[in-house]
């Protein structure tokens, strides 16, 4: 009888632990409005303000992305640097995370 208790409460802990180890990652996670967070994506370009916006020229289609958190890269106005971040890719937004100033490439002739 000990072992049958023993053995029910092994698998019920295996279980438990299966649960809670879940197999969705940090991508499908909804954020606290319940909505799913946009891909991480990495933009090379030059910080310049557009009106009063902070945008950054992106180096590979020149289009401009809108920095939905400003102050992030407000001290890197006008150098080229690589913002990393949550990017609204059909907006042309992007929520910095990461801001590192780059050597710019100059294109050979």
């Amino acid at each position: 009888m000990k072992r049958f208790v023993a053995l029910a409460a092994f698998v019920l802990l295996l279980n438990c632990t299966a649960f809670a180890q879940g197999s969705s990652s940090a991508k499908d996670k909804p954020n606290s409005s319940g909505a799913k967070l946009p891909a991480v994506k990495t933009v090379t370009g030059t910080v310049k303000f557009h009106g009063d916006e902070l945008t950054l020229i992106d180096d590979a289609d020149g289009k401009s992305w809108n920095i939905i958190n400003p102050d992030v890269v407000r001290s890197y106005e006008g150098q080229h640097v690589q913002i990393t971040g949550h990017a609204f890719v059909d907006k042309h937004m992007i929520h910095a995370h990461t801001v590192e100033v780059v050597k710019a490439t100059t294109a050979k002739k």
